[in-house]
């Protein structure tokens, strides 16, 4: 009995660190891929008026949209310019969503105005902030919320040659 009151805090210890450890990276890997998936819906949708929508709503449509274990705050969706042969985000033309497709704050790059010229590609982007909140009561009194992201970039697919 006295060795196992000695061992068994340690072994709860690991126990919930190993299945917190878990959870995050669940997390983590589910916002990969919702970010590759939303950059895929966007690229399909090119200059369609809900472009945005359907991105957000291909976000939605992940683990990372449809569970409670991060907490989704904001869905970016940006021109991404081709410059010397390597991409950078363009900081002026970002629309902001909440993850029921609610514009954060006035839309900067709507989609009738985005190139599916097969002579003009343009490049999108799209991040997911989101964050993870410690499950096991221990961790959450004393650690503060993982802040992440996970971003994909990809070319607008051409709808007219």
């Amino acid at each position: 009995m006295v060795e196992f009151a000695l061992v068994a805090p340690t072994l709860l210890l690991l126990c919930f660190g190993t299945l917190e450890f878990s959870l995050l990276l669940f997390g983590s890997t589910a916002g990969r891929y919702a970010a590759d998936q939303a950059a895929r819906a966007a690229s399909e949708a090119g200059s369609n008026p809900a472009a945005d929508l359907i991105t957000v709503a291909a976000v939605r449509g992940t683990a990372l949209g449809s569970t409670s274990i991060v907490n989704v705050s904001e869905v970016d969706i940006y021109k991404v310019n081709l410059v010397n042969g390597s991409l950078q985000q363009d900081t002026a033309l970002v629309n902001r969503y909440q993850l029921d497709g609610t514009p954060i704050g006035t839309p900067q790059w709507l989609a009738n105005q985005r190139s599916t010229s097969a002579s003009r590609p343009e490049f999108l982007g799209v991040t997911i902030r989101y964050s993870y909140r410690w499950k096991e009561g221990l961790l959450s009194s004393f650690l503060p919320p993982v802040n992440l992201t996970s971003t994909s970039w990809v070319r607008l697919e051409p709808q007219n040659f």
